[in-house]
């Protein structure tokens, strides 16, 4: 639950495309708990970008630089 299950999410999405998976993390939490720990940076274009059409759905798909996963901020 909340921050905490946000760690657990990344780790598990980590460990998932670190065994040839194919991942894309979701981050709904207000904070931006499991993204910030994935991605460099918090102004990203993410989820709400897409949902009021400031951004493409290719736009809000980053790449997570320590793991083969995908995440959307």
């Amino acid at each position: 639950e909340g921050d905490d299950g946000a760690a657990a999410s990344v780790m598990t999405a980590r460990e998932a495309a670190d065994n040839g998976l194919r991942v894309l993390l979701f981050d709904l939490t207000a904070s931006g708990a499991a993204s910030r720990t994935m991605l460099e940076g918090d102004d990203l274009p993410g989820i709400t970008d897409l949902l009021v059409s400031e951004a493409q759905f290719t736009d809000i798909i980053h790449s997570d630089h320590f793991s083969e996963a995908h995440v959307v901020p």
